[in-house]
């Protein structure tokens, strides 16, 4: 029940506020109607002040329903680690199998592109050591962070949770540790199709 309520009030104010914008626009068209005709039913500066103050209220009321459409959508969250993504979209979490390192680059260098462009969001463990990374919160790694950073692969080799990499020097004074994504991002921006076996991998299923 309170959520029909809730509906049709947000009902009953698009209404109004789209009666609002007519109303704003008649006003508007009467002025200059006035100023054309020289026939005056009132101040013409009464008929634009009206135009604006209405055009203003219906600007609030776009904004509000705005952010409230904003406010309904979930909140990106990370539920996947860096291990969990690999095995996704290549099928595998041993980057030592056949073929596994090339294409294991590949998709490092895919994420590292999508996170820099803003079209995924990567978190990860700021400056924290190996042994208290549980003891350390995510964080949202900034996109600016990846023009300078890597996921490198002898790094991952030797543990998944490792932090990212400088790739010029001088490097970033922060390091992120602990990768984890949103697969719904991972699943639009990065596929299996946009990584390539290697050659022999494809000779080999011919």
């Amino acid at each position: 029940m309170r959520h029909r309520l809730v509906n049709l009030w947000q009902s009953v104010i698009g209404v109004i506020n789209r009666a609002t914008t007519l109303i704003a626009i008649a006003c508007a068209a009467f002025a200059v109607m006035q100023e054309l005709s020289q026939r005056t039913i009132l101040p013409t500066w009464m008929w634009w002040s009206a135009a604006l103050v209405l055009l203003f209220l219906s600007g609030l009321g776009l904004q509000r329903h705005l952010m409230r459409e904003q406010e309904k959508r979930p909140a990106v969250q990370p539920d996947r680690t860096l291990s969990d993504i690999i095995a996704e979209v290549l099928g595998t979490q041993d980057p030592e199998s056949f073929g596994a390192s090339t294409r294991l680059s590949q998709l490092f260098g895919r994420i590292r592109e999508a996170a820099s462009l803003g079209l995924i969001s990567v978190w990860g463990r700021k400056n924290v050591k190996p042994h208290h990374l549980d003891f350390h919160p995510l964080e949202r790694i900034p996109e600016s962070h990846w023009s300078g950073a890597k996921i490198d692969f002898l790094e991952y080799v030797r543990d998944p949770r490792s932090a990212t990499s400088d790739t010029r020097h001088p490097g970033s004074p922060d390091h992120y540790s602990d990768l984890h994504f949103n697969s719904a991002q991972i699943r639009e921006q990065i596929s299996a199709a946009n990584i390539e076996a290697p050659k022999a991998e494809i000779v080999g299923t011919s």
